[in-house]
């Protein structure tokens, strides 16, 4: 098994310089083993108005005769600038999409995926806050996986405390 695991290293060329600085990790599915590798400099496939948001490919570890990896669709779309919140607007340029990934210790568990250089832009005349993101990727590894917005969340978590806190205050 672990000769297979190492032999898997033939990737789309045109990808092959994006995956030195991302992270890997073995993801059992049932009976199918992927190793999932991020490329945070990588172009995206499905993001091609986005410079170098970077992506997270898969790489079947038993059935791969031509030892191929294809990038995983996370579903975020095309542009920048979209909504995300109430004063939230995303910039994915260069945010780095798997430079980091970690999995749930269990059998049919989820894998995270983030991007530590996502940013936040509604306030860009003023400020460009650099919150990052992950993407809850299902079990299945298909597109429906969840957005989180940690630092964004819970910035908006503690305002509304504190506007609570306030309102209470004035009572």
């Amino acid at each position: 098994m672990r000769e297979k695991l190492f032999q898997m290293t033939q990737v789309d060329p045109g990808h092959m310089h994006t995956l030195c600085l991302g992270s890997s990790c073995v993801y059992w599915d049932g009976d199918d083993g992927w190793v999932l590798v991020g490329a945070p400099k990588a172009e995206s496939k499905y993001s091609t108005s986005v410079q170098s948001p970077g992506a997270v490919f898969k790489c079947r570890v038993h059935t791969n005769p031509d030892r191929r990896c294809t990038e995983l669709d996370m579903g975020r779309g095309n542009s920048r600038g979209t909504p995300c919140g109430k004063t939230c607007k995303e910039d994915r340029d260069d945010e780095w999409m798997g430079v980091s990934l970690a999995r749930q210790p269990k059998a049919g568990g989820s894998v995270l995926a983030c991007a530590h250089r996502w940013k936040n832009i509604y306030y860009e005349t003023e400020y460009i806050l650099p919150h990052g993101f992950c993407n809850i990727i299902p079990p299945n590894l298909q597109s429906n996986g969840r957005q989180l917005l940690p630092c964004y969340e819970d910035f908006r978590r503690q305002c509304l405390l504190g506007q609570e806190q306030l309102t209470k205050l004035d009572e």
